[in-house]
């Protein structure tokens, strides 16, 4: 997709949704090297539709499962309409994450901004203590007798902006030491 085959505008927000999530060549490309299926933690947040149809799009072939409370409804329907299976699972709930499918790739987007006014408290759950659950529901870090994590590829991601690895991820975001930058992607905030 170019500027030049853009139009000149969207007469409904789905003609824009189905701009944003039309994989170009190299999406597809790039997810069909991808092994295995894809969890989208926080699918219902600003991006999270967005990508989630764009990998369905992307590789129709692969299980795309996104997760979420899923307050609107409509987002929801929307996921399954374009093939995306959804659960409905509060992140802060660690036997609810326990029970989520095992999947060979996970993408995390559930956060809230700092700085959101109303509930400190959410706000540093959501983007402290969630990522603490997720990690530690992989069972190569709870359970040193297993050979390989059932979620063994977690990418972290929020703005748009990722790392591609441990030693570009620290700096970006203050962290004292990398332990939640995982391989391939980790998280970069802003």
């Amino acid at each position: 997709m170019s500027a030049a085959s853009l139009p000149e505008r969207f007469a409904t927000v789905a003609e824009l949704e189905d701009c944003l999530s039309e994989p170009t060549a190299e999406v597809a490309a790039d997810l069909a090297k991808v092994p295995g299926d894809i969890l989208v933690l926080g699918v219902a947040g600003k991006m999270g539709p967005t990508l989630a149809r764009m990998a369905k799009r992307a590789a129709p072939q692969k299980r795309i499962v996104g997760v979420a409370r899923f307050s609107d409804r409509g987002v929801r329907a929307g996921l399954e309409k374009a093939g995306v299976e959804t659960v409905a699972c509060d992140l802060l709930d660690r036997r609810a994450v326990e029970a989520l499918p095992r999947l060979a790739n996970v993408v995390f987007m559930a956060a809230m901004k700092f700085g959101a006014s109303g509930n400190p408290a959410l706000t540093w759950a959501m983007n402290v203590h969630v990522p603490a659950i997720v990690a530690e529901v992989d069972p190569v870090r709870t359970a040193k007798s297993m050979r390989r994590s059932h979620w063994p590829r977690l990418a972290m991601k929020s703005t748009g902006r990722a790392a591609s690895g441990v030693g570009d991820a620290a700096p970006e975001c203050g962290c004292a030491d990398a332990t939640m930058a995982t391989t391939p992607m980790a998280y970069a905030a802003d």
